[in-house]
């Protein structure tokens, strides 16, 4: 399943971003999402707890666009290998 995002109008309605974030191309179920400026560069990136697939770290590119960064910040996997997974 892609994860889906939708950015605040403003006007009390919201606008389905996903894709043009590149969310929607990080696939897997996520069960929690914080909001967090991980590398405090002034921008929100998002963290995503996942448990049937590994963790996510949505890196904000400064543009509207997203990365995953989750294998560089080690919560993807663990030293052996496996999934590090999470409930949120």
């Amino acid at each position: 399943m892609p994860l889906t995002l939708f950015h605040n109008n403003g006007d009390r309605t919201f606008t389905d971003v996903s894709a043009r974030s590149g969310l929607d191309k990080m696939i897997g179920r996520g069960l929690g999402v914080v909001a967090i400026d991980f590398n405090d560069d002034g921008w929100p990136d998002l963290f995503v707890a996942r448990d049937a697939s590994p963790n996510l770290l949505a890196y904000h590119k400064r543009d509207g666009t997203f990365e995953d960064a989750a294998l560089d910040a080690e919560i993807a996997y663990n030293a052996n290998a496996m999934r590090r997974l999470g409930w949120g």
